[in-house]
């Protein structure tokens, strides 16, 4: 996999370590087969997500922070919040 920039990278590989705390990646379990997996709710997901987000290696600001937890408070866990991740179709996120 390869990626246009060093942000692009960094953010993907942030995503991935939040998903397998919430054990939703984990291609060795897939691979197996060995068992059958909780999926998060969007909530879940997007606060674990919130907590652990870096840029460029570093914390979030605070105002940057709470500028996202405004956005996920307001726009999208009203509408997806209590929807496991992988019930949540690119036609309901373009709606």
């Amino acid at each position: 996999m390869t990626f246009d920039a060093k942000d692009d990278a960094v953010a993907w590989l942030s995503a991935r370590r939040a998903e397998i705390q919430m054990e939703v990646w984990a291609p060795e379990v897939a691979a197996r087969g060995a068992r059958k997996r909780d999926v998060p709710t969007f909530r879940a997901y997007a606060d674990l997500w919130l907590e652990t987000r870096k840029t460029k290696g570093r914390e979030l600001r605070p105002t940057t922070r709470r500028q996202y937890r405004m956005l996920l408070d307001k726009f999208i866990l009203p509408t997806f919040g209590d929807e496991p991740i992988d019930r949540i179709s690119n036609e309901a996120v373009n709606a």
